[in-house]
This record gives structure tokens, sequence and C-alpha cells, in this order.
């Protein structure tokens, strides 16, 4: 967000807070997919761009969170980060020092340029092992060619947890699938069972 105001590549618009959050999520997708599509990217001056979707101070903290939610995977599928702000939001900097950047007075949606230190905001578990490995991907995708030094300094330290990050997502992902199959296996034994029974 810094680079995006220091280029003055910041565009403001207003959210609807009558609307649902799933529709608004919508419209935060669609932002990202007019805005951050690699082939919008390819053409801008600057590297880095943000859109600020601002909303009326009386609406609730949960709504911008669950648009947040609902919207991070079409949004990060982008090479975009979107983040929720509100007067309540308890995120601390990254930094520590009690200091917490995305409490706003306005309940705010925030769509920015996906930045190499956003790698811890992409291994959350409240997305299943599947979405996490794809936005791991997206990562990788958006500066594993990067022409700009600090990118690739960053995604040097990153690199190796990110590594071992895939690596135990992919494991989660193939034991996830031998549970599944087992319980089906498991159920259509009992369907046939059950029917041999009526037999």
């Amino acid at each position: 967000m810094p680079a995006a105001l220091q280029s003055q590549q910041v565009l403001y618009t207003v959210g609807d807070p009558r609307a649902t959050e799933r529709s608004e999520a919508r419209r935060v997708v669609n932002l990202a997919e007019d805005f951050f599509h690699s082939s919008r990217r390819e053409s801008r001056r600057f590297r880095y761009f943000a859109i600020v979707v601002l909303y009326p101070p009386e609406t609730s903290q949960e709504f911008v969170n669950e648009i947040q939610y609902q919207s991070k995977v079409g949004a990060v599928r982008q090479g975009a980060m979107v983040g929720a702000l509100h007067p309540h939001n308890n995120a601390e900097s990254i930094y520590g020092g009690g200091y917490y950047p995305l409490r706003t007075p306005t309940p705010t949606i925030v769509l920015r340029d996906m930045v190499p230190s956003d790698l811890q905001f992409l291994d959350q578990r409240r997305f299943s092992a599947k979405k996490r490995l794809s936005f791991l991907r997206q990562y990788l995708d958006t500066f594993g060619d990067s022409q700009l030094e600090w990118e690739r300094q960053e995604l040097k330290r990153a690199q190796a947890e990110m590594n071992a990050g895939l690596r135990e997502l992919e494991r989660t992902t193939v034991r996830s699938r031998a549970v599944l199959a087992g319980i089906a296996a498991v159920g259509l034994a009992i369907l046939i069972l059950s029917r041999a029974s009526l037999g």
C-alpha cells in the first residue's frame, strides 16, 4: 500500500452495505479481475496499485470480514491481496510493537498487488489445504520471474519456508483424498450389506 500511495496508484470506490456479503465479495473479485489481471499489470507504469472500497461507518465488522474471506480466493488468483479494515481489527503489525495497521474509523476493503512478504497471509488454517496450495502456487507465479532486486531477495528468504509448506500441503491433500476414499469404500460396503440383508 505505501508504494501504491507514493506512486499515486490508488483508486477509491464506495461499497453497498445493503447488499449481501456474497454480492459484495463478487464485486471485489470483479475489481481484482479488471485491475490486477496479468495483462493489466504489464501495461502499468508502476508495479504496485491499490483499490480502496469504503463503507458507511455503521457497517458491521462481520460484514467486511466476510467480504474479505469470500473474495480472497478470487483475488489471490489475480495476484492481488484483499484486506478488511475496521475499528476493531486486532491483527497486529507483522513487526509487532502493539501497532494495529488494519484499524480504521471507516469499514474498508482494500485490494492491492501481492508483495513477497505476503507469504505469511497465504497459509491461514481457515482455508482448506487445497486452497492454500493454490495460494502458494499463485505466489510463485507472481514472483518467480521478478525483475526487481528487492522482490528477488524477499523471495529467496521465503523460498525454503514456501517449499516446506507446499510439500506439507501436498501431503495433507493426498491424505485427505485417501481418507475420503476410505469413507466412500466403507459407505459403499454398508450400502451393499444393508441391501443384502433386506434381500
